[in-house]
């Protein structure tokens, strides 16, 4: 499997109608709507479950979507930049604009955990690693709000998270085992913070 910058950024799209929104409700309806029946999805591909049981995943998906949300919510945008992983092994192509290289190290650990998530045959890890790709995405979108309000737009956002140098990364990292420990390394802390007291979206 090849990834591409172009398995994260779709979502930005649907993010287009959203606006603004203040740092302390940036999860609007719509974008929880959209991240709550994408992680849905995915815990259903993990496990299909009976007609009956689909209300409780749903449910379950928007719990911990509320939850990484809130948490994002209550950091600041300079935080919220902090905390995005350096990658010391990697040569990552840089912007003028801190909001970008940070959705560019987030969108490195959402690659990462996607790759996990999609290759991974054990059902257990695979809903381990669905709640970090959650997260990742998440966090990419949180910075959404900032970059635009600097006068940034989603247009700038796709054009560097698609450039061929970020996508070079991506694949060098999928390429070498080595490269793809680090990563995930790198972005274990920021993970950990941010699902740690979400658990695991019930099987």
């Amino acid at each position: 499997m090849t990834f591409s910058g172009r398995h994260v950024v779709p979502i930005l799209v649907a993010a287009k109608i959203i606006g603004v929104a203040a740092q302390a409700n940036w999860l609007t309806p719509p974008m929880e709507q959209g991240l709550t029946q994408q992680l849905a999805g995915r815990l259903a591909s993990i496990e299909p479950r009976p007609p009956a049981d689909k209300g409780a995943v749903s449910e379950s998906a928007r719990q911990a979507v509320r939850a990484i949300g809130a948490h994002l919510g209550s950091w600041t945008d300079a935080v919220v930049i902090a905390r995005a992983p350096a990658f010391p092994q990697l040569t990552m192509p840089t912007a003028k604009e801190p909001l970008l290289n940070a959705m560019a190290a987030y969108q490195m650990c959402t690659a990462t955990q996607f790759m996990r998530f999609e290759l991974d045959k054990d059902s257990e890890n695979r809903r381990a690693t669905v709640l970090g790709l959650t997260a990742m995405t998440m966090a990419v979108l949180r910075l959404r709000r900032p970059f635009l309000a600097s006068g940034g737009s989603d247009e700038g956002i796709e054009a560097f998270l698609t450039s061929e140098p970020l996508g070079a990364v991506l694949e060098a990292v999928q390429a070498t085992p080595a490269l793809l420990a680090h990563v995930e390394g790198q972005c274990r802390p920021v993970v950990e913070e941010l699902v740690g007291k979400t658990g695991t979206p019930a099987p």
